[in-house]
Formats: structure tokens, C-alpha cells, sequence
């Protein structure tokens, strides 16, 4: 189950299985952390019936400094479901754009 997570920033949401999703900006884009792990995914300003769009990408590995551990295709598609969800959760209308 989502929850507001206040200590975060106003645009993050964690979940009772302990991974949190938290829109940053235009700029530094969605994160995403589970257990001490973090990806980010980058998104742009829409223009008509989204406010943003979500750029996905399969990831392949962690952010420092965990960058040596693999994702496999099926954890990727589970953290992409997770941060659609907790987009979804905080209300945030885009647009996911996948290759």
C-alpha cells in the first residue's frame, strides 16, 4: 500500500514492501530506491493532455554505488510497474514513452 512520504518531499510516495518512488523535476527527473538502491528515469514537460512524459528505458544496472549489480528484464519491469503505480498514486498525469 502507498503512503505520502513527507520526509522525502511533497512528490514521493513509499510502499508498505519498502521501495519508494519520488518525482524530482524536469530536470533530475522520477527516482526510484529499494533497499539502499536508486534509478532515476528521465522525463520532459508535455504539451497536451499530460503534464509529463515519462522516458522509459529497460534498466540494466543500479546507480552508484551499487552499479555493478545487474537488473535482469524481470526486476526492470517490476520497477516500472512500481513507479507507473506510484505515479498514478501521487496524481501525476503523463505520458510513458518506451522504446
Amino acid at each position: 500500500m502507498w503512503k505520502r512520504a513527507w520526509w522525502r518531499g511533497c512528490n514521493a510516495v513509499q510502499n508498505d514492501e519498502g521501495y519508494a518512488v519520488k518525482f524530482i523535476d524536469r530536470s533530475k527527473g522520477i527516482e526510484y530506491s529499494e533497499g539502499g538502491h536508486v534509478i532515476r528515469v528521465a522525463v520532459e514537460t508535455a504539451a497536451a493532455e499530460a503534464d509529463w512524459i515519462v522516458h522509459w528505458r529497460p534498466v540494466k544496472a543500479w546507480r552508484p554505488p551499487h552499479e555493478m549489480e545487474s537488473i535482469t528484464e524481470e526486476k526492470s519491469q517490476q520497477i516500472k510497474q512500481r513507479i507507473v503505480s506510484g505515479l498514478h498514486f501521487l496524481k501525476v498525469k503523463f505520458i510513458l514513452l518506451e522504446p
